[in-house]
C-alpha cells in the first residue's frame, strides 16, 4: 500500500483547536467503487461511456477534502456528460445506416459539513440542476472496538456501524490527526477517517497537507433545500409512472 504523505511543516500530533484555528487543510482519498455480484452481472448491459466510468471507479480515483476551519467540502465523483455514438440500420430500407446519439446523464456531487449548525449538505446537479438534500451531520451510530493497527506509520482504531439498508460499514481512524471527519459524508469519529469500507465504496487516505492561502468554503443555500428521501423519489424509476409499451430494463446504481 502506498505510503500516505503528510505535507506538514508542524508537529506530526496536533489538537483538535490547533488545526481548526490555524490551518487550512486538504486530504486526497482514493476512493474505489466496489465491484458487487451487481456490477459483476450487469457491466456489459451498460452503454460504453458509463461502463467505462464504472471501470475507472473500481480502480479508484482521487478526490478531496478541504477542511477550513468550522466547514468542510469533499469533491465526490464527476461525471461529465458524456456522449457517445453508434450505427443502427435504417428502419425504411434496411440497406443505410444512420448515426445516433445517446447523453449520459451528467451528475455531479459535492458533500458541505456544517459543524456550527450541524447539518450535511449535498449538493446534487442532475443536468445542469442543482439540488441540495439537508441532512443532520454525523448520524452514523459508531460502535466502537478494541481493534487496533498501523496503517502507513499512523495508529488506528476501528469502529463499526450500519448503512439505512443494514449492511455493514467498517472505518479506521487515527487519533493522531484530531480531525473529527472523513470523506463523503462520514465522520464523528474521535480521530480523522484514514480508511473506510462500506458496500459500495472504498475510501483510502493518500495525503494531507496545508491548502492553499485564502480558500474558502462557501457553504450552499439551504432556501430551497429537500430531503434525502424527496430527491429518491424524484429520482427512483420505480416511483415514476411506467409505459406498458416499453421493455428496457432498468439498471440501479447503488
Amino acid at each position: 500500500m502506498k505510503k500516505i504523505v503528510l505535507v506538514l511543516s508542524l508537529i506530526f500530533v496536533f489538537t483538535a483547536s490547533e488545526v481548526l484555528s490555524q490551518q487550512n487543510i486538504s486530504i486526497t482519498y482514493k476512493e474505489k467503487r466496489v465491484m458487487t455480484d451487481f456490477y459483476k452481472k450487469n457491466l456489459d448491459n451498460y452503454p460504453p461511456a458509463v461502463k467505462n466510468k464504472f471501470l475507472k471507479e473500481f480502480e479508484g480515483i482521487n478526490k478531496r477534502l478541504l477542511i477550513t476551519g468550522n466547514k468542510s467540502v469533499y469533491s465526490d465523483y464527476v461525471v461529465g456528460q458524456t456522449e457517445f455514438s453508434e450505427k443502427v440500420p435504417d428502419k425504411q430500407d434496411g440497406s443505410t445506416t444512420r448515426e445516433t446519439v445517446q447523453v449520459v446523464v451528467t451528475t455531479t456531487t459535492k458533500y458541505y459539513k456544517d459543524i456550527v449548525n450541524n447539518n450535511l449538505l449535498t449538493k446534487k446537479n442532475v443536468n445542469s440542476q442543482d439540488y441540495v438534500i439537508k441532512e443532520s451531520l454525523n448520524d452514523q451510530k459508531w460502535e466502537f472496538t478494541d481493534e487496533v493497527k498501523k496503517i502507513n506509520e499512523l495508529t488506528c482504531k476501528k469502529a463499526v456501524c450500519k448503512d439505512v439498508k443494514g449492511r455493514a460499514i467498517t472505518a479506521w481512524y487515527t487519533e493522531d490527526l484530531a480531525l473529527n471527519n472523513g470523506p463523503a459524508k462520514y465522520g464523528g469519529l474521535p480521530g480523522l477517517i484514514v480508511y473506510l469500507e462500506s458496500y459500495s465504496w472504498i475510501y483510502e487516505m493518500q495525503e494531507l497537507k496545508k491548502s492553499s492561502s485564502g480558500e474558502e468554503i462557501e457553504l450552499p443555500s439551504t432556501k430551497d433545500a429537500i430531503t434525502m428521501e424527496e430527491f429518491k423519489a424524484k429520482f427512483n424509476p420505480r416511483n415514476k409512472p411506467q409505459k406498458t409499451t416499453t421493455t428496457t430494463k432498468q439498471l440501479r446504481q447503488f
